[in-house]
């Protein structure tokens, strides 16, 4: 599948409804649906966005913000600490040294400059606006998590459960092959023997 429309059109003929206008009607509720589940429930590589921040407090997470990569300043990585430390941390025009979150606001230690850089999971666009790379990869698992939705809807528990485990089996699928995408493979396996 490479659209909105063939993921509609399969959720349709895989829920076996075709002719339903009740569901047809409903489909796009399901695919919004399932593309939340896969974004609560899924941190790739290709879901990583990075901003400098720039200008003066307060520093506001980005509307697609779903979860904190990490944060640098230059070279230095920033540790993450409970707002209440951040927030009782004298004030300093030093660089920060620890971040942390507050409400929708970003706060740190120290003051931020352009040398500061947070690296984010985002939430990907909508399907329907455009069909975006993640989807493009693992089209099954959106496919797997609408369908789920789907079967809430037609109060089908078995067939629920059927597509929400084909949906976790291909969640930890990738979620794996992300892992060891991550792992170095430049050091070749060197044997010792005794």
């Amino acid at each position: 599948m490479n659209s909105y429309s063939e993921l509609s059109a399969a959720v349709t003929a895989f829920a076996g409804q075709e002719g339903n206008p009740e569901f047809t009607n409903q489909v796009g509720l399901f695919i919004s649906l399932g593309e939340d589940q896969v974004y609560r429930s899924l941190r790739h590589d290709r879901m990583i966005k990075s901003a400098a921040l720039s200008g003066s407090p307060p520093f506001l997470i980005p509307d697609d913000f779903l979860e904190m990569s990490a944060v640098n300043h230059g070279y230095d990585l920033c540790e993450y600490a409970p707002p209440e430390l951040v927030l009782s941390a004298p004030a300093s025009t030093d660089p920060p040294t620890l971040w942390s979150i507050l409400g929708s606001e970003l706060v740190f230690d120290g003051t931020p400059t352009a040398e500061t850089v947070i690296s984010y999971f985002a939430k990907l666009p909508n399907l329907v606006n455009e069909p975006n790379a993640l989807f493009l990869l693992n089209s099954d698992l959106f496919l797997y998590a609408t369908l789920t939705q789907a079967m809430i809807f037609l109060r089908d528990e078995a067939r629920e459960g059927a597509w929400d485990g084909l949906f976790k089996r291909k969640l930890d699928e990738i979620n794996a092959a992300s892992w060891h995408a991550r792992l170095p493979k430049q050091q070749p396996l060197k044997m010792r023997y005794s």
